[in-house]
């Protein structure tokens, strides 16, 4: 209701009320003299108020001051002065617009008078004096259409008084420019969507765009949108695939078009194909038979994808992409359940949820040999170790002992998983054949790893008397020995320094009963006594003073047979209780040995060493008993960890560390498998420990492996008193003298390959020990003992010094699957001779060390000179995993150093396997033409792949054209065809080294076969192999190009199966665990990394984007973007942003690593790499360096890394260890 309604209703009130009475006079008697008069027939209240009512306010306010309107750019622009009432409240706009009847309410209340200086967003006011002159107010009207508008803008007051309003009036009419056309138009689709964008243009009178969507030609649709302004985007559903043209036109208020804005755009497919039908799955012994029936009804469907859930997994595997068959096979599966995802691709890659069927595959697959099996000799026993395979399903391994002559001994032993030892009853002397076989809980056997050994007689007659009574090296020993007859007895002599607890242990092994005495040497005082029933075992102990003691054994052999039996024991352990920190045994820092023992479960022995000097410190916990695995662990007196040696093997720990003077050091010794009543020996020494343990058999030895020096040094130390260090070595020529010095606080002998003495043996404690004699080609034992009344660690340096020439080489044995294996697959090589002028011996390869060095830089020259002979050599390597064995094949060439080929054989299940790829430095080969970057096929003579090797000067003849370096490629003539050129070699493996004398007619020579580990463990060899520096001297000739595999691809070496997997797709089942790897040095698993601050340069998204860059990986291998602080991403080569495409079968983050021997440490880097461009910079955020030891595996859990700018930016968690 407005003002002047509000005051007509209040007047036409208070007429009612006043009967009828004016506002302005009264009746008479009404505030008159003439009282109580009043008008017939009414009755009158006379109010007794003396005030007059207020009459409201119905005068309208006055007018705005000097209204103007003026057109310009599509809008009337208003302007006037407030009226200068004191009630004036806002003005309301009336328009008529061209060809309008009347004036029509525009808007109300605008131009409100601003209070506290805040003005309307509406209007604009500036003060233009005081007085009468009110505020300049100012109006934009928008003029869409042409022609004279009117306005009439009224005033109105707070009571709602309005007043009649002044007029003005303007002409609008269309500007001369026209409407501008869009900007930034563009489309693209996502998904199901088409979306167009663009910019509006800034014209003032511009209101709307009009898109128009046109399907190519051939296509129906075709609609327009009309987009209002300021919207600039336009999102439009359902448009099938295709091109399609799309239009905008921009439109002003007076409905001018702007020019079209005209291109084309393309919608995608989303839509995926139909599924395939009647999948099945059947189990072909451990081979899964996929058979489907591809949606031929779908036009759009191009191929299949197959994906399998491993037993046990969460996710599912890719296995094969572009199937277009309807079957495919998947073989070489372990046994459990399986689940097979079939999907279905169109051509946009559309791809289908996919039909599923599960198959539960069988156990046919036979776990794998045991590794590193070793026979030693204990008397008339043999004493079996190895280790365990890693088959998850692996359930006893089964040893076999029978005589080789054919003799009635042949016994079976089967073993649970995890024993991993094995001593043997009392054996009749002679030969056995010892052979390990794996079985599996379906009891699928693997290959037999086979030993020999030979039982020795009784070792310790004569001892029928006191006076050849044999000794029993405290603190602990064991011995095996016989009873002949019933007549023979044997004594043992036991001599103790100080008091001590004496344990002895006796297994009788015979049917009859024996007797075991202690007593002096007199015999008169017996200490103890027990009689030993057949097949059983007393044990005695017994506190002695200082003294010499007799055991002597007797009884047993009534049956008239040897009667075997078993004596063991030691000193007791007298450090208990030492079961916590509070109770440690206070031990001396140099040279103190302890023998105690973990006897029950649960038990802990804690030693405290007080440190009196500053310097390099070792414990080494060493003899563990049989069958049990102890660990060692080092704190400080805070309890602050400071090392721990936790080996698998279970033979013996070593820390070495860093002492400070007068510190107190903890260390304590506990079990991760097994206890016994047998002692272990703990020793602390301010030395080095001894590296070179254990070696205390034959059969455990230290190999010399320095084939080539003329002189060399063994550093070892005796650490108990019937300790024996044994060194073994190879002679490959007869010569002389062969000579071993070694100081005169320790005793030599040299034997024969039978561990027998040969020759003449020095005089034993009297003076420097010296061995000097011919040698001819076979095997020899160094035997390093001292006094047994030794207690202390005895050090000693042992000196072998070889004559030139005599080759002391040892001999590399590899498993019996790997030596058929290679032998099997052994290429033919088709080596061009292109150096005729120089005797084609720059073309020749041959064994590395046929001059007898190790140095490369005058290989060359001796090659050539014809004073040593030329064998024909193929050195090769061999790895195995779960699904394929990578076999190389590698020529050395003197002149060049060397090349080199590698075979992928597939584990079918037959003896041999498939060859499937044959891969050189820069091509492959292989019948399956499925697999990506292949050169071609495989050209074979029988089974066996045939080669071409280029010479070493530019090559125009058969082979093709080829660089100065070897280059070998698949063979592709006709080998019943002379080949051309007149000069070349038909190499082929035949066992025998034979020495090239006919380069001109193609002429036939059997190549021999020698492992790279010859040359791998060689550190001197791989030192040069790593420089690049084989066969010319480098500062002549410069860099030599022909260093292969380690300088150009190691990968190809040390891990055969990334480097495979990364080249090469659809190579089927394919697995990254070996098997057999011996071809690498440092292994690293990289699990996940967190930022800790956001580093990026852009202002509107600082988070960081993380790479990795370390061991075995670079910038590329890894990338997250935009990651949260303190949030840890795991690493998977090629995954998340990665900026290198690496497509591997698994998800993969270990690499095994080649290395020369001064670069084995652990090097990571984490980086923020800001820019996507693989040649950017980054910007570090920190690193890490570690100095791995040999044998030696660490695992950093969120490892911080070095600071930069005083800050820690980024931790990683990571796995690293060194096998040598």
């Amino acid at each position: 209701m407005n003002g002047s309604k509000k005051v007509l209703a209040l007047a036409a009130a208070l007429s009612l009320t006043l009967g009828g009475w004016s506002a302005g006079a009264a009746p008479a008697g009404v505030g008159g003299k003439s009282e109580g008069t009043a008008t017939p027939g009414v009755a009158v209240a006379v109010p007794r108020a003396t005030t007059k009512p207020r009459l409201p306010d119905v005068t309208p306010p006055g007018e705005a001051l000097g209204l103007t309107a003026a057109y310009a750019n599509g809008e009337i622009l208003l302007s006037w002065r407030l009226p200068t009432d004191k009630d004036y409240d806002h003005a309301n706009l009336y328009v008529k617009e061209p060809g309008a009847p009347d004036f029509e309410l525009h808007e109300a209340g605008i131009a409100s008078e601003p209070a506290d200086g805040d003005l309307p967003t509406s209007f604009s006011a500036s003060s233009v004096g005081s007085g009468s002159t009110g505020l300049m107010q100012t109006y934009a009207l928008a003029a869409p259409l042409t022609g004279l508008y009117e306005v009439k803008l009224t005033s109105m007051d707070r009571t709602g008084n309005e007043s009649a309003g002044t007029l003005a009036s303007a002409q609008a009419a269309p500007d001369a420019q026209g409407q501008a056309a869009v900007t930034d138009a563009d489309a693209t689709a996502q998904a199901a969507d088409f979306i167009v964008t663009w910019t509006d243009p800034a014209d003032p009178g511009f209101r709307r765009v009009q898109v128009r969507i046109e399907a190519a030609e051939g296509g129906a649709y075709d609609r327009s949108f009309l987009v209002g302004k300021g919207e600039q985007r336009l999102i439009v559903s359902g448009l099938t695939a295709g091109e399609y043209t799309v239009e905008l036109t921009a439109y002003d208020a007076f409905e001018r078009a702007s020019p079209t804005v005209r291109f084309s755009a393309s919608s995608v497919d989303v839509t995926p194909p139909a599924e395939s039908g009647a999948l099945r799955a059947e189990d072909l012994a451990g081979t899964a038979q996929l058979t489907w029936a591809p949606p031929s009804e779908d036009g759009d469907y191009a191929s299949s994808r197959l994906y399998v859930r491993y037993p046990g997994q969460a996710e599912y595997t890719r296995l094969a992409s572009d199937l277009a068959a309807g079957s495919y096979e998947v073989p070489g599966l372990r046994a459990g359940a399986h689940q097979f995802k079939l999907t279905s691709v169109d051509p946009a890659g559309n791809e289908s949820a996919g039909a599923i069927v599960a198959l539960a595959i069988g156990d046919y697959e036979a776990p794998q040999p045991v590794s590193a099996a070793t026979v030693a000799l204990q008397g008339p026993r043999v004493e079996l170790a190895w280790t365990d395979p890693s088959d998850p399903d692996l359930a006893q391994v089964r040893i076999r002992i029978r005589s080789s002559d054919g003799a009635a001994y042949d016994r079976s032993f089967d073993l649970q998983k995890g024993v991993q030892r094995l001593r043997s009853e009392a054996l009749p002397e002679g030969d056995y054949e010892i052979s390990l076989t794996a079985l599996d809980a379906a009891s699928n056997a693997s290959s037999a790893v086979r030993l020999s050994a030979h039982a020795l007689a009784d070792a310790t007659e004569p001892n029928g008397s006191v006076a050849e009574a044999k000794l029993l090296a405290l603190p602990d020993f064991s011995v095996q020995a016989s009873l002949s007859d019933a007549q023979d007895t044997d004594y043992y002599v036991l001599p103790l320094k100080t008091p001590s607890k004496i344990s002895l242990t006796l297994r009788n092994e015979a049917a009859s009963e024996m007797e075991l005495r202690l007593s002096d040497r007199s015999g008169m005082r017996v200490y103890r006594k027990a009689a030993v029933a057949a097949g059983t075992v007393a044990q005695e102990e017994v506190t002695l003073g200082a003294g010499y003691y007799y055991v002597k054994i007797s009884g047993g052999a009534a049956t008239g047979t040897p009667a075997y039996y078993e004596l063991e024991g030691g000193t007791g352990d007298f450090y208990e209780p030492n079961n916590a920190r509070e109770q440690a045994t206070v031990l001396s820092a140099n040279a103190l040995r302890t023998i105690s023992t973990i006897d029950r479960p649960g038990d802990v022995d804690w030693y405290r060493i007080d440190a009196d000097r500053t310097g390099p410190m070792s414990v080494q916990l060493r003899n563990l008993p049989m069958g049990t695995n102890y660990d060692l662990y080092l704190t400080d007196d805070a309890g602050t960890a400071l090392g721990e040696s936790r080996s698998l093997i279970g033979s013996q720990e070593t820390i070495t560390f860093n002492a400070t003077a007068s510190r107190h050091y903890y260390v304590y010794v506990q079990s991760a498998s097994g206890y016994s009543l047998f002692p272990y020996t703990l020793e602390t020494t301010n030395r080095e420990p001894d590296a070179l343990e254990p070696n205390d058999t034959p059969a455990s030895a230290t190999p010399v492996y320095e084939p080539y020096a003329i002189e060399l040094q063994k550093h070892g130390s005796i650490h108990y008193g019937g300790d024996s260090d044994y060194y073994r070595f190879e002679v490959a020529k007869a010569a002389e003298p062969f000579s071993f010095t070694a100081p005169a606080n320790v005793s030599l002998q040299l034997l024969d390959a039978e561990a027998s003495p040969y020759g003449v043996q020095p005089v034993l404690y009297e003076q420097n020990q010296v061995i000097s004699t011919k040698l001819n080609p076979g095997t020899y034992y160094v035997r390093v003992y001292a006094s047994s009344l030794v207690t202390e660690p005895v050090p000693y340096d042992l000196t072998f010094r070889f004559p030139a020439g005599s080759l002391p080489r040892p001999v590399y044995t590899v498993s019996e699957r790997e030596q058929k294996l290679v032998a099997y697959w052994a290429p033919d090589f088709m080596q061009d001779i292109v150096s005729v002028r120089q005797g084609g011996y720059s073309d020749m390869f041959t064994d590395y060390f046929f001059d007898g060095q190790t140095n490369p830089s005058y290989k060359w020259f001796n090659f050539k000179s014809g004073w040593y002979n030329r064998p024909s050599v193929v050195y090769h390597s061999y790895q195995e995993t779960d699904t394929h064995c990578f076999i190389g094949y590698y020529l050395y060439y003197p002149s060049m150093g060397f090349t080199g080929v590698m075979l992928v054989i597939y584990k079918d299940g037959s003896e041999y396997g498939k060859l499937q790829l044959v891969r050189t430095k820069d091509k492959a080969y292989s019948d399956n033409s499925q697999i990506s970057d292949l050169e071609g096929g495989i050209f074979r003579a029988g089974h066996r792949p045939v080669l071409s090797v280029t010479g070493m000067q530019q090559s125009t003849g058969w082979g093709g054209s080829g660089p100065d370096t070897p280059t070998i490629t698949m063979f592709e003539g006709d080998l019943r065809d002379q080949p051309p050129g007149g000069t070349g070699i038909k190499y082929f493996h035949g066992g025998t080294a034979m020495e090239v004398t006919d380069i001109n007619n193609w002429a036939a020579y059997s190549y021999r076969l020698l492992p790279m580990k010859e040359l791998f463990d060689n550190e001197a060899v791989l030192d040069y192999e790593f420089k690049g520096v084989w066969g010319l001297y480098p500062s002549s000739f410069g860099f030599v190009r022909g260093a292969f595999p380690w300088k150009y691809e190691q990968d190809m070496l040390s891990d055969p199966a990334f480097y495979v997997d990364r080249k090469h797709d659809y190579m089927g089942g394919f697995s990254h665990k070996y098997i057999d790897n011996a071809y690498y040095h440092i292994g690293v698993q990289y699990m996940s990394v967190a930022g800790l601050e956001d580093l990026d340069s852009f202002p509107d998204n600082p988070k960081s984007d993380l790479i990795v860059i370390g061991d075995g990986i670079n910038k590329n291998y890894w990338k997250k973007n935009n990651v949260t602080k303190d949030q840890f991403y795991p690493i998977f080569f090629g995954e998340d942003d990665a900026q290198e495409d690496m497509d591997f079968v698994t998800p993969l983050s270990t690499r095994y690593l080649a290395k020369p021997s001064y670069a084995r440490g652990v090097h990571v880097e984490v980086a923020d790499l800001e820019d996507a461009h693989a040649n950017s910079a980054w910007e570090t955020m920190g690193t890490f360096d570690y100095p791995l030891q040999p044998g030696e595996q660490a695992t950093w859990i969120g490892k911080p890394l070095s600071m930069v700018d005083g800050k820690v930016l980024a931790r990683i968690t990571f796995r690293a260890w060194r096998v040598k």
